[in-house]
């Protein structure tokens, strides 16, 4: 019985924290974050509370966290997280997306992590994050975010697929107006 209550307690967790395949672009956790930057992991240490690593940052994508070759420590989810820990390869380089700690303001956390590619890097400069990118299906509608059409992009089950992680949400118009740039489908 007791084994049945411990199981029905960890599903609890998972459904409610939700690690399960909700559908969003790229775009959106880029221009969330504080920082993003390019950097090859020098070494690591795992926790049940956090993950750390040292970086050695290549490129500063978004914000400056450092100067290209110094060395910068980021934390990332423990052994203990409902969605298992973060975890990132020594000596292979990442695009990784930074914010700030809310308990302290010099800790960076890893909101999301990719390895590095340079045609996700060709994509990632094309990012306008003035506008903003909706998924709208049916297994995850949205209600009105109040956010003028003119500023976003709606994705609605017609754009998904391989070209939908490759595109982008951009203004490129004599009009000002958000649009949807598909990818090249090359998966």
């Amino acid at each position: 019985m007791q084994v049945a209550n411990v199981l029905l307690v960890f599903n609890f967790i998972k459904f409610v924290f939700g690690c399960g395949s909700y559908v969003y672009h790229d775009q959106t956790p880029f221009c969330n974050a504080a920082y993003a930057i390019v950097g090859i992991v020098q070494d690591s240490w795992e926790s049940a509370d956090e993950s750390l690593f040292q970086v050695k940052v290549t490129s500063n994508m978004k914000g400056q966290v450092t100067s290209t070759g110094g060395v910068i420590t980021v934390s990332g989810r423990g052994r203990m997280h409902s969605c298992g820990p973060t975890r990132m390869t020594r000596n292979k380089a990442y695009i990784i997306y930074l914010s700030i700690d809310e308990d302290s303001s010099y800790k960076l956390k890893i909101t999301e992590k990719e390895d590095f590619r340079l045609t996700t890097m060709d994509r990632i400069w094309n990012y306008d994050c003035s506008c903003q990118i909706e998924i709208n299906l049916p297994r995850q509608s949205i209600p009105n975010s109040g956010i003028p059409a003119r500023d976003k992009c709606v994705i609605t089950e017609r754009e998904l697929g391989c070209p939908f992680q490759n595109g982008y949400c951009t203004r490129r118009n004599s009009r000002n107006v958000c649009q949807w740039v598909p990818g090249v489908n090359d998966c």
